[in-house]
């Protein structure tokens, strides 16, 4: 039997929302949110964005975009932030950058799929009652 162990931050890792001393400090969604939002902020920080307050001040980053905080530098490099929610850092970053499908694409790729089918069929029917 194999075995193995994987060593992370628990900050970075876990924010728990509910549980009962010792084993967790009872926290709320909100705290767990924010400390989402700060390793977000840290992850856009350390690729070279800036944050317009850099106390108070944070940055919510996409999954579409970024999982672990790999590949913002094209999307922050320079830039400084005076907004939770950046339109970049959701997926709706130019094409010359976006390294990822947006959730505009995501959603309109299939709803085009079955417009583009339901056109073939209505085609295909048309067809057919003028042959009858």
């Amino acid at each position: 039997m194999r075995r193995g162990l994987l060593l992370v931050s628990a900050e970075d890792e876990f924010a728990p929302v509910w549980g009962a001393k010792p084993f967790f400090v009872p926290d709320s969604p909100t705290a767990a949110t924010d400390a989402l939002l700060l390793l977000h902020s840290s992850w856009v920080q350390a690729a070279g964005g800036k944050l317009a307050d850099p106390v108070t001040g944070v940055v919510e980053v996409s999954p579409l975009v970024s999982y672990g905080g790999e590949g913002l530098e094209p999307l922050v490099a320079g830039r400084e932030f005076t907004e939770a929610y950046d339109l970049d850092l959701q997926g709706y970053a130019p094409p010359s950058v976006r390294k990822v499908l947006g959730p505009a694409t995501a959603v309109m790729a299939p709803m085009v799929a079955a417009w583009l089918g339901l056109a073939v069929t209505k085609a295909a029917m048309a067809v057919v009652k003028l042959r009858n």
